[in-house]
């Protein structure tokens, strides 16, 4: 009997112990949801926005096959940018103006084509290396030589692209900007010799005459590609196939 009535009480007080606790869970104040924020571009990303104007959005710049979105106001994109960067583009003539030309600029690895205008393009676009040239959409086509720039974090990073003047003087009916071991086909008229032979501005020039492009100084390669009406030359060059092959080619070129 003794027992059973032991039993009974441990019952009773297991009871009221899990009675308190239920009621004690009840009575406590639920935890408040913590705040959150949503992240803001700092005080420097705004000031650059507001000052350089409308920015092209290109935030995917760094991975291949993408398209640029569209322009923003600064009130429009400001509260989007948070951890890119900037890429200012100047685009001009040798003597500094602006050019009259349509002029795009291109990063063709990236398949991206942007028209500039009044000399002008801004980017927003994550971290990264990129390379650029500027080239004018009308003939003669005159390209720039391609410059890198790296976007940092929250910076603003800036390239000075320059256009090279156009060709006014007898010759093949291109210019060539020299990169070391090469030069490459810059400016080019679309009734010239080069063109009628095949070339096209971004194929690269290896020799001219026999003689390799490294070992002419910038004054002896404007000698080498002009001359008198009817004088040949033969340049050694490097073009892309129809299949966006590179081959090598001899060239001759009748100057006029």
């Amino acid at each position: 009997m003794r027992t059973r009535t032991s039993i009974e009480l441990g019952m009773v007080v297991v009871l009221l112990l899990v009675g308190a606790a239920l009621l004690f869970a009840r009575l406590k104040p639920e935890t408040a949801p913590e705040e959150t924020t949503a992240p803001t571009p700092t005080p420097r990303m705004l000031s650059l926005i507001r000052e350089l104007g409308p920015v092209e959005r290109a935030r995917d710049l760094s991975r291949p096959s993408s398209a640029p979105a569209n322009s923003g106001s600064a009130a429009e994109i400001e509260e989007e940018i948070l951890e890119t960067g900037l890429l200012e583009i100047q685009v001009r003539e040798e003597d500094g103006g602006v050019p009259e030309e349509t002029v795009e600029v291109v990063n063709e690895d990236l398949d991206f084509r942007q028209t500039v205008e009044n000399g002008r393009l801004v980017l927003e676009t994550d971290p990264g290396v990129f390379s650029f040239h500027a080239r004018t959409a009308s003939t003669p086509v005159r390209q720039s030589k391609a410059l890198s720039a790296r976007v940092e974090e929250g910076e603003l990073a800036r390239l000075d692209l320059v256009l090279p003047s156009p060709v006014t003087t007898a010759g093949p009916g291109m210019s060539l900007i020299p990169e070391g071991e090469y030069a490459i086909v810059s400016e080019m008229l679309e009734d010239g010799p080069a063109h009628a032979a095949g070339l096209r501005p971004g194929d690269a020039v290896l020799e001219i005459n026999g003689a390799p492009i490294t070992a002419l100084t910038a004054g002896e390669l404007e000698v080498a590609m002009t001359g008198a009406p009817g004088e040949r030359i033969q340049l050694r060059v490097v073009i892309r196939n129809g299949a966006g092959e590179l081959e090598e080619h001899e060239v001759p070129l009748t100057l006029r």
